[in-house]
């Protein structure tokens, strides 16, 4: 990614704001915290006095990239780790369940109000009893 740094001077004498003139395939609006370098974020929140070198955005890139190659890695081998422990029987496979309400809800998978009320009358069950109105 290309990028042109450009200063603009605020009025009244205050420190110049700073912002970067993006010279890539994304349009100005299309650019998000992931898509500007660390290093160009660093100088335009004023954390840096000079605006990055080529060196530094590549070297930059490199490190971005071993850490996400180092983070599948780990991911690979958790992921191994986990169905090794499953086959032996030493833990349970964790399955996606639908959120469908609180277990304790009385309501909890009926498809629509009941007239009649769910509870004994013994115990208080907000919101356990819906009537149809008339």
């Amino acid at each position: 990614m290309i990028l042109d740094s450009v200063l603009a001077c605020l009025a009244g004498g205050r420190r110049q704001k700073r912002y970067v003139k993006p010279m890539g395939m994304l349009k100005a609006d299309q650019y998000t915290q992931d898509t500007i370098p660390v290093e160009w974020e660093r100088w335009l929140r004023w954390l840096r006095d000079d605006p990055p070198l080529h060196k530094e955005l590549q070297w930059g890139q490199h490190r971005l990239q071993q850490v996400q190659k180092k983070a599948r890695e780990v991911e690979e081998t958790d992921e191994m780790m986990r169905k090794h422990e499953a086959n032996e029987g030493l833990v349970t496979i964790s399955r996606k369940v639908k959120d469908i309400g609180h277990a304790s809800a009385p309501a909890v998978g009926l498809r629509s109000p009941s007239e009649e009320p769910t509870s004994d009358g013994k115990t208080f069950e907000p919101e356990s009893w819906h009537p149809v109105k008339t």
